[in-house]
């Protein structure tokens, strides 16, 4: 079980904070859409989309701070 949990810190330890704000930003948006009344999109749909949208944030190279 080391193995995973290593390549998940690797991952996790490239994510800058502003990429994570964004991604619990979509969280929060794709849950009041399927909570809300806005029944234009399907949860999967939605889902979906909330899951494309977080791998190109994470997939965008960061700045690093000096």
């Amino acid at each position: 079980k080391e193995y995973p949990q290593r390549i998940a810190m690797q991952a996790a330890s490239k994510v800058s904070r502003a990429q994570l704000t964004r991604c619990f930003e979509l969280l929060a948006e794709s849950e009041a859409r399927i909570k809300g009344t806005d029944a234009m999109f399907s949860t999967s749909d939605t889902l979906d989309q909330m899951v494309l949208e977080m791998t190109q944030i994470v997939s965008r190279p960061t700045v690093q701070a000096k």
